[in-house]
């Protein structure tokens, strides 16, 4: 025997039609599976009339939002150290690669450890020669600019720029205290 609408009707909270319920008591009058559904369903909405209401216990909920910001920070420190290690494993894997490949290349080039100590020493020589021309040249740069541009103006942009950091520090000390969206 088919019993549907009869059950949903039976375990909904939702007003019927008269013909509905009409058509719904007339089905119960022949059905005993659906009398037991609709005695059992009154027997839970009766205990759960007579169920006292249940306060938490003192502190409930300090204890749970304690219990939730502790499982949210210990869940984040475990992506964070997820995210490090496999951060960690992709460039280990990036310099493995171009350790190998540059290895291999700078090493057939060369027939002598002599010449590969020579090239390094020459590599590095002329490394420091650049940093040095370098550094010879903006200090150079920097004395002229120094000399031609007023002292009145190094005053303006370093108030300038100490006023945009102080306004950039009080925005993100305002932007951290926001609350988080989860």
């Amino acid at each position: 025997m088919n019993h549907q609408p009869f059950e949903t009707w039976l375990l909904s909270d939702e007003e019927l039609t008269p013909e509905n319920e009409r058509a719904l008591d007339e089905h119960l009058e022949t059905c005993d599976h659906c009398q037991e559904i609709n005695n059992a369903w009154l027997g839970v909405v009766d205990l759960f009339a007579e169920m006292p209401d249940m306060a938490p216990a003192p502190g409930f909920v300090d204890r749970f939002q304690i219990r939730l910001t502790t499982e949210r920070q210990v869940d984040l420190a475990m992506r964070h150290r997820w995210q490090s290690v496999i951060m960690l494993i992709l460039i280990g894997n990036v310099i493995a690669a171009l350790v190998f490949l540059l290895g291999s290349q700078f090493l057939t080039t060369f027939e002598t450890p002599t010449q590969l100590v020579l090239s390094w020493v020459y590599r590095l020589a002329s490394t420091l020669t650049f940093v040095k021309g370098f550094q010879n040249l903006f200090l150079t740069l920097f004395r002229t600019i120094t000399s031609i541009v007023p002292a009145g103006f190094w005053a303006i942009l370093g108030i300038g720029l100490a006023g945009s950091g102080a306004i950039w520090a009080i925005t993100m000390k305002s932007l951290s205290v926001l609350p988080r969206r989860t």
